[in-house]
């Protein structure tokens, strides 16, 4: 039912904190968990990432896929994680709304990290394209034209918005607060749909 928004610069450790929260949520809370992943998406077409990132046809596609997959998976009982980059707040804002029509609760989880740091990790990784099929696509390096241009798209989430929030923050080599998150999800203020989001089929209309 909850969502679970992870976003960051690249190279930042989305998917590890994504890990971190499937198996928790799993084997300690015995959730039923969704992870939905841009690194397997884009693993799973058989191009290169670089090549998707650096075409925004490719990326737009990618994202369409994302939210259409978080759409399908919201219910009343699964904890659904997207692990992505999401850096366009426009495009948390539709996942907000996506929330708020089935009436659940959702949370952001920023990995701020240092961008130098980031690019650093990124050119750590020795995984080719030719190596990485059948693996975890976050092996391999991004370009650095491409790194570069991810961090400047990236819009910083705000705690102010209310699309943003609650609105946790966690650096690399910090625990991460899986209870606070925990309480967040499972005993916050659900979100209520409104005339903006509702389908036009859901919503009566009176003719005098």
């Amino acid at each position: 039912m909850p969502l679970i928004v992870v976003c960051g610069f690249p190279s930042s450790g989305k998917t590890s904190r994504a890990i971190e929260l499937y198996n928790y949520f799993k084997d300690k809370k015995s959730k039923k968990v969704v992870l939905i992943s841009e690194n397997h998406l884009v693993q799973n077409s058989h191009y290169d990432k670089n090549e998707y990132f650096s075409n925004a046809h490719f990326e737009k596609l990618i994202r369409s896929s994302l939210k259409s997959q978080v759409i399908a998976s919201l219910n009343t009982e699964d904890l659904v994680i997207l692990d992505a980059g999401n850096y366009i707040k426009g495009y948390r804002y539709e996942l907000y709304c996506a929330s708020k029509l089935v009436t659940t609760t959702q949370c952001t989880l920023l990995c701020s990290c240092n961008k130098d740091a980031a690019l650093n990790f990124n050119q750590n990784r020795d995984k080719s394209f030719e190596d990485y099929l059948g693996e975890n696509n976050s092996l391999i390096p991004y370009s650095e034209q491409v790194f570069t241009e991810l961090c400047q798209r990236f819009e910083e989430p705000n705690e102010n918005c209310r699309w943003d929030k609650p609105l946790f923050i966690t650096y690399p080599n910090e625990d991460l607060n899986l209870n606070e998150i925990d309480d967040v999800l499972y005993q916050g203020k659900k979100l209520a749909p409104n005339l903006s989001t509702q389908n036009v089929s859901q919503i009566t209309i009176f003719f005098l």
